[in-house]
C-alpha cells in the first residue's frame, strides 16, 4: 500500500504470518528540506494513526473469532472507500 501526502510517502507492506498474525513493514519517505519539528510532527502523527489502526484490528479480530461478522464482508459504511475502490478494480479485471 501507498499514502501519498503533501510532504511524505507512507509505504506500507503486509506479510501474513498465521490466521491472526499479520507483520507490517512501514517506510516513510519525507519530502527534503523538511525542519525538524516539521518533520517530529509528521512521524508523530503516522504514528498515532498506526497506533489507533492496531487497536481497531485488534477489536476487529476478537470479533472475527467470536463469529460475530456478517460473511467476512467489508463494513458498508465505514469502509465505502475500499468497496468503491474493489468495484472499480473487479470492472478493470474483468475487461
Amino acid at each position: 500500500m501507498m499514502n501519498v501526502f503533501p510532504d511524505a510517502v507512507l509505504v506500507m507492506w503486509m506479510e501474513p504470518l498465521s490466521p491472526r498474525t499479520t507483520r507490517v513493514e512501514r517506510r516513510m519517505y519525507l519530502r527534503a528540506g523538511i525542519a525538524d519539528d516539521g518533520r517530529d510532527h509528521i512521524v508523530a502523527t503516522h504514528r498515532l494513526v498506526h497506533d489507533q489502526d492496531v487497536r481497531i484490528c485488534t477489536q476487529v479480530q476478537r470479533s472475527h473469532d467470536a463469529g460475530l461478522d456478517a460473511n467476512g464482508r467489508l463494513a458498508t459504511v465505514e469502509e465505502r472507500g475500499v468497496h468503491f475502490v474493489h468495484e472499480h478494480l473487479r470492472a478493470a479485471l474483468a475487461e
